[in-house]
């Protein structure tokens, strides 16, 4: 019985339909070679494609195109693509898939997220508080994420953290909290002449004493503070007399912690008549005066010698909190 073979001849061997005559692997030796596509317009506007053998359905046409080369009029595209879109890194492994085209726009560009898709993103986005390029959940105690009200004290300002190399948001008022401590300023005055040992008046000129004084707000400190008044004309005021600060405290007058800015005199060697000012500076170890919410602060205002009048007392108390 006869059998059937086919003759090819270089008709078979032209472009189109029934071209591909491989019916296994294609493999390549190892020698250089050179592929040339198809001159530009001769199929439309393919250069180069490859296909992928899938089965032909409304969610997944067959064939799907793994690569595709393209020569438009003065356009040149090259396009990548999968089932479940384009990826970068091993097959069923670590990769990334690249954004969807549509999302990149005018004045954006790409950055990875916390899964294994990118974005594309514009600076705003980016750098946003919880932005896809800079929020670290490690770290939520200094940065915020996207739950930060638009508020004046909870916007938030991005800063290097340099120990953990890497840029992070912080609000506003963490920022105040961070670089500085929160401060209460007590004023106390006395504008009529007095000696020896006295008492300064509180706001509006209210007479202060051992049992009645400012209230201290919350625990703090004393941080600082300032002197000024004017030396009188009186007989007993001499040039090397002057005026010191001591704090009571919940009408305590005892301890080293009742003169936190030292035992000295401030104006001595000032002329009679002159004004006399002082910066007075917190001591710490055993001549810090720390005080808790509630407790009772009053100034009582020493001189040496005790007969020495002055006049116009002001006195400056800053507290800082410790909490």
């Amino acid at each position: 019985m006869s059998t059937w073979k086919k003759v090819l001849t270089s008709d078979d061997l032209s472009t189109g339909s029934g071209s591909n005559l491989s019916t296994s692997n294609l493999e390549q030796e190892d020698s250089t070679r050179t592929y040339k596509v198809r001159p530009e317009y001769t199929d439309g506007d393919g250069l180069l494609e490859f296909n992928g053998v899938f089965g032909s359905s409304a969610s997944f046409p067959s064939p799907i195109p793994l690569l595709q080369l393209n020569a438009e009029v003065s356009t040149h595209e090259v396009y990548l693509s999968a089932i479940s879109g384009t990826y970068i890194g091993s097959n069923g492994g670590s990769r990334y898939q690249l954004p969807q085209a549509n999302t990149c726009s005018a004045g954006k560009f790409m950055v990875g997220s916390t899964s294994t898709a990118s974005v594309f993103d514009t600076v705003d986005e980016v750098l946003k508080p919880g932005g896809s390029g800079l929020f670290h959940s490690e770290n939520d105690a200094v940065n915020v994420g996207d739950d930060v009200p638009i508020r004046l004290e909870d916007d938030s300002v991005l800063l290097y953290d340099d120990s953990e190399n890497k840029f992070v948001h912080v609000t506003v008022s963490q920022l105040v909290a961070a670089g500085s401590k929160l401060r209460t300023t007590l004023i106390f005055s006395r504008e009529a002449e007095a000696a020896s040992n006295f008492y300064l008046n509180g706001m509006n000129n209210i007479a202060h004493s051992a049992d009645f004084g400012y209230t201290v707000p919350r625990k703090c400190r004393v941080a600082g503070g300032s002197l000024s008044y004017i030396k009188s004309a009186s007989s007993g005021v001499t040039v090397g007399g002057g005026k010191r600060v001591k704090v009571v405290k919940n009408g305590a007058e005892t301890g080293p912690a009742s003169f936190p800015f030292g035992t000295d005199y401030s104006g001595q060697g000032v002329a009679v008549g002159d004004p006399v000012f002082a910066s007075l500076t917190a001591l710490g170890g055993s001549n810090e005066l720390a005080f808790t919410a509630g407790d009772r602060v009053s100034i009582r205002m020493q001189s040496s010698p005790s007969s020495e009048f002055a006049s116009k007392y002001q006195v400056i108390l800053v507290l800082e909190d410790t909490a």
